[in-house]
C-alpha cells in the first residue's frame, strides 16, 4: 500500500515575505524540507517547537484526476491521469500536445488546470 502524501504551503501562514512555496511528499520529506526552508528563507531556528508547528500545518495531499473520456474526441482517447496536481497538470499538457495536437501555451495549462477534479482514492 502506498504511503499517503503530505503537503504544506507557506500561504497557509502568511509571512511578511509573502512566500508561496508549497512542498509535497512523504511526511518525513515534507517535514525535513519545510524545516530547511523555514530556517533559510524565514530566519527561523531549528527547534522542537518549529518541528511541532510545521507538523500541525501538514495536510493530506489531495489527488487530482483528468480523463479524456470526459471530452469525446475523434480518436476516442480514453486516457485517465491521476496524481498530485502538478503531476497531472504536466502530464495532461504533454498528452494534449502529443496526442491531440494542441499547442503548449500558458492558456492551455490554465484551461486544463480548471478541468482537474478531486480523485476518489
Amino acid at each position: 500500500m502506498f504511503q499517503k502524501r503530505k503537503v504544506i504551503d507557506c500561504r497557509w501562514d502568511p509571512s511578511e515575505s509573502a512566500c508561496t512555496l508549497a512542498v509535497s511528499g512523504t511526511e518525513d520529506e515534507v517535514l525535513q524540507a519545510s524545516i530547511e526552508h523555514a530556517v533559510s528563507a524565514h530566519g527561523e531556528k531549528n527547534t522542537p517547537e518549529l518541528r511541532n508547528d510545521i507538523r500541525r500545518y501538514l495536510r493530506d495531499e489531495k489527488r487530482k484526476v483528468i480523463d479524456c473520456r470526459w471530452f469525446p474526441s475523434e480518436n476516442k482517447c480514453s486516457l485517465a491521469i491521476s496524481g498530485s496536481e502538478d503531476e497531472v497538470l504536466n502530464a495532461a499538457v504533454e498528452h494534449a500536445v502529443k496526442s491531440h495536437g494542441e499547442k503548449s501555451t500558458p492558456e492551455l495549462r490554465k484551461e486544463i488546470q480548471k478541468l482537474l477534479k478531486e480523485a476518489e482514492d
